[in-house]
């Protein structure tokens, strides 16, 4: 421990090398510190959570104990004793702590989220929906607990509501697994909304085999789909004949580009529900688009934020994922990217891509075509993962971009 520092100035250290993960540099110090001043009870508090992290939930009990007969006014440590006790099977005793924790710090909003899964797990649903009610109240962008009130709601058969929460959960938090698997689940759920057939199409340069999306349908075990394999047509030629070969059928006609995994057990849930309210369907996109933006290139962060729709995984060229969310969904949008759109069949009518854009710029072009055939357009929350962020730099994109522009100025 730097001799020069004061002890709350080296504890936000530790806590700052917990916060970052980096564990054994943090209890090093939080033994630094209790070396110093054996008596202090946030060290031994977070030596606890410390021992919670590493599944040594009777090591944490002892620690928060201790701490707590050093300083009983301690919410945090009450709070964290429950979740430990929790674990050990103690769940009266947990609900204890966490009402003793509320009892310190009304504003406790983790305490409150705790509280309310314990007390459901006693069958308590109305008083676990009040403690969720009141966590969000407190904070109220906290996926966890947007999700655990869906599922309570589920429970009571407030689906419309259920399914409300459980979306707003996994837009906040989209690599939340949970808030997928509960929003599905409450879709599902939902009555008079029978799960519409899926068909997928993509095109590659190789084999299916080889793709990614392949892949990851075999997983799902969907085995509705075509691709167009060893391709050297434009996707737009290629959309085409399925838009013309499915028109006016029961279809939803998924179109995916063939480097996206489909990781989402619940696509069909998911697309079913969306296209009750729009005719084709993006995972993301935009409200905003004005062709004379003075602009190299219509990237989606080209359009103001306020605008912007929907979140995908990419996966970036060291195999490393990074999350790219753009804003709330479901939303209208007069534009999105055609890495996946689904096309409900059924109302579809005549609108096609424009042969002319073989790759770039055709999902502008066809959400534009799509608007002025008075379709609605608008995003979902499926989760994907994407392996291209794009190329705008290219000849080809440049060469495209100009005959985009050209057409619709006319």
């Amino acid at each position: 421990m730097n001799t020069m520092a004061t002890i709350p100035e080296t504890l936000a250290i530790a806590v700052q090398h917990h916060q970052g993960g980096r564990l054994q540099a943090a209890e090093q110090i939080y033994r630094q510190i209790l070396a110093m001043e054996p008596n202090h009870a946030v060290a031994i508090h977070f030596l606890g959570v410390l021992a919670y992290q590493a599944g040594k939930p009777d090591e944490a009990v002892s620690c928060y104990r201790r701490a707590l007969e050093l300083w009983p006014e301690f919410a945090e440590a009450h709070g964290n004793l429950g979740v430990a006790l929790k674990a050990q099977g103690e769940l009266d005793e947990a609900i204890a702590c966490y009402r003793r924790a509320l009892e310190m710090k009304a504003d406790f909003a983790e305490a409150h989220n705790n509280l309310g899964i314990a007390v459901k797990e006693q069958g308590k649903v109305d008083e676990a929906i009040a403690c969720y009610r009141r966590a969000l109240e407190l904070k109220p962008d906290y996926a966890e607990v947007l999700n655990n009130l869906g599922l309570a709601l589920k429970e009571q058969g407030k689906i419309e509501e259920a399914v409300a929460c459980c979306y707003r959960a996994a837009e906040l938090k989209p690599d939340f697994a949970q808030a997928h698997s509960s929003l599905g689940d409450a879709l599902r759920s939902c009555e008079g909304a029978p799960k519409r057939e899926l068909f997928f199409l993509s095109c590659t340069a190789g084999s299916k085999q080889s793709t990614s999306l392949y892949r990851s349908l075999e997983k799902l075990q969907i085995g509705n789909f075509h691709f167009y394999e060893n391709n050297r047509r434009g996707l737009s030629e290629c959309y085409n004949e399925y838009l013309d070969k499915l028109a006016g059928s029961d279809h939803i006609l998924v179109l995916v580009h063939s480097d996206v995994t489909v990781a989402d057990i619940f696509v069909q849930e998911k697309l079913s529900a969306a296209v009750a309210t729009f005719n084709i369907v993006g995972l993301v996109g935009t409200s905003y688009f004005d062709l004379n933006t003075p602009t190299p290139h219509y990237a989606w962060p080209v359009w103001p934020q306020q605008h912007l729709s929907g979140s995908v995984e990419e996966v970036l060229n060291n195999g490393e994922t990074t999350w790219l969310v753009y804003g709330p969904t479901p939303r209208r949008c007069v534009a999105m990217d055609g890495l996946f759109l689904a096309v409900d069949m059924r109302t579809i009518g005549s609108v096609r891509f424009d042969p002319r854009f073989t790759f770039h710029f055709y999902d502008l072009d066809f959400c534009l075509t799509a608007l002025r055939a008075d379709l609605i357009l608008g995003t979902t929350n499926v989760y994907v993962q994407h392996a291209s962020l794009g190329n705008f730099a290219s000849d080809a994109y440049r060469r495209a971009m100009q005959e985009f522009r050209a057409k619709w100025r006319d």
